[in-house]
């Protein structure tokens, strides 16, 4: 794949192209695809398509590339819950999804997430359930495919008229710290609405093969969504506010318990 020239000395000097197509490379290997198929994708261009399974490829390695930090699980928490509780508190009937990687991560959170769902028009969230459901009072429950880069993965988006957020963790391989808190991800997040709209596009792809019809109604309202002219910068300074306000309440109680 790489095909560096040798220098008089027998050194190896590799192009601008051959460090592109190795970043390429590890974003997809990072995305979840097998290293022959990371390997052929990361050879046909900087536009490759990634992994239709990874809400975190839509967002880092889509259209509207998002930067991404390396945080404990703790710290992705609290900044979910700051998004989670700004948009519930904008008081925008949105679209909002979420993903758990597992029943466990997300029974501890139902009742949290049955009062955001109550002011969304459309809720809905990824984890291993044994087969869809559609909850009269909570977020629809989507199983997530077994082998799906998504297994690996902790979201939430948010899509409104006016206000759009979405945070995407993945969690890093070969790693099982105790306690659980310590799991570390590499996190991606955006207030761009059409970063953010990338993001609920590919829950619909994943919710299609599990879900058809759950996905069908999330694609229906993500077509009524229209851009806003002007986005509504107040609500990304105020998320900002509160997201600087929640890792700090965070810090000071695990100081607190030390």
């Amino acid at each position: 794949m790489l095909q560096p020239v040798r220098t008089p000395g027998g050194f190896r000097l590799y192009s601008a192209e051959d460090e592109a197509r190795i970043r390429r490379m590890q974003a997809h290997l990072t995305a979840g695809l097998s290293a022959a198929e990371g390997a052929r994708l990361a050879t046909v261009g900087i536009n490759a398509r990634v992994p239709d399974g990874s809400l975190y490829g839509a967002l880092r390695w889509g259209p509207h590339r998002s930067e991404a930090r390396i945080l404990p699980k703790r710290t992705l928490v609290a900044l979910s819950h700051a998004a989670e509780d700004e948009c519930s508190l904008w008081a925008e009937r949105g679209l909002l999804v979420g993903a758990f990687q597992e029943r466990r991560h997300y029974t501890p959170a139902r009742s949290r997430w049955r009062d955001l769902a109550a002011g969304a028009q459309r809720a809905l969230v990824f984890a291993d359930f044994a087969a869809a459901r559609i909850p009269p009072d909570a977020p629809a429950e989507v199983p997530v495919a077994i082998g799906d880069p998504l297994e690996r993965e902790w979201a939430i988006a948010w899509l409104g008229q006016t206000s759009a957020v979405a945070l995407v963790g993945r969690e890093l391989p070969g790693e099982a710290p105790e306690p659980d808190s310590d799991r570390r991800f590499e996190l991606v997040w955006s207030a761009d609405p059409e970063a953010v709209r990338e993001v609920h596009r590919r829950a619909v792809t994943l919710a299609d093969r599990t879900a058809p019809e759950i996905a069908q109604t999330l694609r229906e309202d993500l077509e009524a969504v229209t851009q806003p002219e002007l986005l509504d910068t107040g609500f990304v300074v105020s998320l900002a506010s509160r997201m600087i306000d929640y890792l700090t309440h965070a810090s000071s109680h695990e100081r607190a318990h030390e």
